[in-house]
């Protein structure tokens, strides 16, 4: 594909910052040979992988760190020459195998991701043994053999020797011979730094002498089968340590194929990683494909313009919204210097050349490309005196390239099309290439300051105005493109503007053709009108969004207030539940009193009753407070999934209704009696807002109470309101499943049966009644 200087530039500034995004060598070389593709599929594949790159990086942090060299290549060379690999190296490809290993478990959502990385080969059994060879900092581990292990350890008993033998010297008659108090090694032997005139004193070796002469270095004699045997022990340790890098070596050889075909597989991850990296840095989309000769660019942005703007949030690039289509697919963009006509067309040029090289794009959704056989461009000014080229000569050169190689599936790119020469032969230059292009019904998107050219629309086949807004009120450029609209230099304007003598722009605009006067009036006029529109624009986008803001201000207000009123009522409810509670405490004390005093127990009940049925009354008008699931009332069929009113809790019918209306339900690990005008069937999908919560018990109480799987704190209101129930219906016997387990449950569960006043007495189930899983519990019956 032929990009010409917009290749060559802005093109080469997004490749370098993808190579910049990568982390490993090979990544960064596989991106620095990015280039546009002509495969439909092929790019779309490449979106893919970036698309689900970036959901890696925003839901998962992004893949492991891919930093890592040319391992493949290395490796290969040094397979070839028989080398024994450093430690160093060998960390480097233990840190590899490691990403390896990484990105063997990257999650199973990213279906591309896993099918790029899925010929991965993970050699543990290499990794490990380097892992439990070499340390972090490189350095032999004494666990690499059990050879080297015994070595080391005899080897740091002679030293130990040595050490205490010499420090002896240095304390003994032996030091006043020394030059200096202290020993050292030699040639790897511990010697002794006698003076010269001394060194008869000292039996020993002499191993060397100092510079000066003053010094003899002498190994005593007595040291010497010591000496001999920490030298064996060193020479040993070094052989050992080269036969152990050998096989490591060796091991890595063997898994060269494993290697390179990790390193291609990381590489690739790696260049997806950085293309997505680019992609979140420009807020960038994916881009569409057209089967139609449709571009429609929504709010896109020149990408290096981005790029050099990202950390200066006081800059914003104007956005581009633009569509080329048949019938519309010349542009001939004209307005005043600086006013972002170029930036334009290089915009159109360059999110066409990302969109085919398989990057996301700085634009809004559903932006829409067509996939280019060629991109030919003439941009900016390559005047050479070597080659004795002018600027209008190399401006030539580079459209007659584009007239040769243009065909219906090409874009072509002219910026300032028939300057450097006569305006009147440059605009007719300019008109002659335009009209070829016609012909050749490719896309093209020209920029121009030659008036003349603004008259094509409507003229010839394709070709469409466009134009730079231009704020003539305060003499500058908005940036923002207008499809449709001729633009106008401007040029007698701004020199009015700038203080040029009245009596030379009058004198130029005199010069102006009668129709051309007309219509840059017109243009002039134009833009004024719409500056003015889109400053309205702006302002009651302003006015709308105070006013949304406003509404939502007040709708939280009034969302508060009604909170703050449940709140209230819930609380005062829960106070009027309290004062229940504690009534019913107190006739539990009257109970007792009246048992000593033979008291009326029978009305003491029926009081006991009413306030009990106080209590459920005040716990339904809590519960109104919280909205109910919509749904039909429950069948009691078994199976069937309820909601239980009163106690939001969702559960399994086990058996339909008795003859007095209940229904055995099952709640989590809890088996309950309720009545069946208190289930609503649940519908699908579950109602938002109904949750599992711990249950309460209707009036009616069973034989026994299922809390198996709560913890105590969770229990003990239910099996207060169990007890109460059971106490108020004159049963006299119950039970309480707690199951076995370690018996904290069942032993938390008896303490509370001993402090209740309503218990005659309690024992542990017998062998046919779950034995020390239940508790059985006999109830005082006046």
């Amino acid at each position: 594909m032929n990009t010409h200087t917009l290749g060559v530039l802005e093109y080469k500034k997004i490749i370098d910052k993808i190579v910049s995004f990568c982390r490993s060598i090979p990544g960064k070389r596989k991106a620095s040979n990015l280039y546009p593709g002509k495969d439909i599929a092929a790019i779309n594949h490449s979106l893919d992988l970036v698309s689900e790159m970036n959901d890696m990086f925003e839901f998962d942090g992004g893949p492991p760190d891919l930093e890592f060299g040319d391992l493949g290549i290395r490796l290969e060379e040094a397979s070839s020459s028989g080398t024994i690999i450093e430690p160093k190296e060998l960390l480097n490809y233990s840190a590899f195998f490691r990403i390896v290993s990484e990105c063997q478990k990257i999650k199973s959502k990213y279906e591309k991701i896993n099918d790029l990385v899925s010929g991965l080969v993970y050699p543990d059994s290499v990794h490990g043994a380097i892992d439990r060879s070499i340390d972090p900092s490189g350095d032999i581990k004494d666990s690499a053999s059990a050879e080297l292990k015994a070595m080391r350890r005899e080897l740091r008993q002679v030293k130990a020797k040595l050490d205490e033998k010499f420090e002896k010297y240095l304390r003994g008659d032996t030091s006043a011979y020394l030059s200096d108090n202290i020993f050292t090694i030699r040639e790897g032997r511990y010697v002794l730094p006698v003076r010269e005139g001394d060194k008869g004193h000292v039996q020993g070796i002499i191993h060397d002498r100092s510079s000066s002469g003053a010094t003899f270095f002498i190994e005593p004699s007595e040291t010497v089968e010591l000496n001999n045997r920490h030298r064996e022990l060193e020479t040993g340790e070094r052989r050992e340590i080269n036969r152990i890098l050998r096989k490591l070596s060796e091991m890595l050889y063997a898994n060269l194929a494993a290697v390179k075909t990790d390193v291609g597989s990381l590489s690739d991850l790696d260049f997806i990683a950085g293309c997505s990296r680019l992609s979140r840095r420009l807020n960038a989309t994916r881009p569409l494909f057209s089967d139609s000769r449709k571009i429609r660019i929504n709010n896109g942005k020149h990408p290096v313009l981005v790029l050099h703007y990202a950390d200066d949030p006081l800059k914003e690039v104007v956005p581009l919204t633009l569509e080329m289509s048949e019938g519309r697919n010349i542009y001939i963009i004209t307005g005043p210097n600086t006013g972002g006509k170029t930036v334009a067309l290089k915009t159109v040029g360059l999110l066409s050349l990302m969109a085919a090289s398989g990057l996301f794009v700085p634009a809004g959704e559903n932006s829409v490309f067509v996939l280019f056989e060629d991109i030919f461009a003439d941009i900016g000014d390559e005047q050479s005196i070597d080659s004795s080229l002018s600027t209008y000569s190399s401006h030539l050169n580079h459209i007659r390239a584009a007239l040769e190689g243009a065909e219906e599936g090409s874009l072509v790119l002219l910026d300032e099309l028939g300057a450097g020469t006569d305006p009147d032969e440059g605009s007719a230059i300019g008109q002659a290439i335009v009209e070829n292009l016609s012909r050749k019904n490719c896309f093209a998107v020209v920029t121009t300051h030659h008036g003349k050219l603004k008259a094509l629309a409507g003229k010839v086949a394709g070709v469409v105005n466009g134009s730079m807004e231009f704020d003539t009120d305060k003499l500058r450029p908005t940036y923002r493109f207008l499809s449709g609209i001729p633009g106008s230099s401007f040029a007698v304007q701004i020199a009015e503007k700038l203080g040029m003598p009245p009596d030379i722009t009058g004198r130029a605009a005199e010069l102006i053709e009668k129709k051309e006067q007309d219509l840059t009036a017109l243009i002039t006029e134009l833009n004024r009108k719409l500056v003015e529109l889109k400053r309205e624009e702006e302002a009651a986008g302003l006015n709308r969004l105070k006013y949304e803001s406003l509404v939502m201000t007040y709708e939280e207000k009034l969302k508060t207030l009604e909170k703050t009123e449940k709140e209230r009522k819930k609380e005062q409810l829960k106070k009027k539940e309290e004062l229940i509670r504690k009534t019913v405490s107190e006739l539990d004390r009257l109970l007792k009193e009246a048992k000593k005093k033979s008291a009326d127990r029978t009305e003491v009940r029926r009081i006991r009753k009413k306030v009990s049925a106080d209590l459920d009354k005040t716990r339904e008008e809590i519960q109104k407070l919280s909205p109910l699931p919509e749904g039909e009332p429950a069948r009691g069929l078994p199976g069937e999934t309820v909601f239980i009113t009163g106690i939001n809790a969702e559960g399994e019918v086990l058996e339909p209704a008795d003859s007095l209306g209940r229904v055995k339900v099952r709640v989590g690990n809890v088996t309950m009696l309720t009545d069946l005008k208190k289930l609503i069937k649940k519908k699908e999908p579950a109602p938002v807002g109904v949750t599992s919560v711990k249950t309460d018990y209707s009036p009616e109480a069973g034989m026994e109470l299922d809390i198996r799987g709560m913890t105590f704190e969770e229990a003990e209101p239910i099996i207060e309101k169990y007890m109460m129930d059971a106490l108020n219906s004159g049963l006299r016997t119950v039970s309480i499943i707690h199951g076995k387990g370690t018996g904290a449950l069942r032993k938390k569960v008896q303490d509370y049966l001993s402090r209740n006043s309503g218990v005659q007495s309690f024992r542990l189930g017998n062998w046919n009644e779950g034995a020390s899983g239940v508790t059985v519990i006999s109830l005082k019956t006046d």
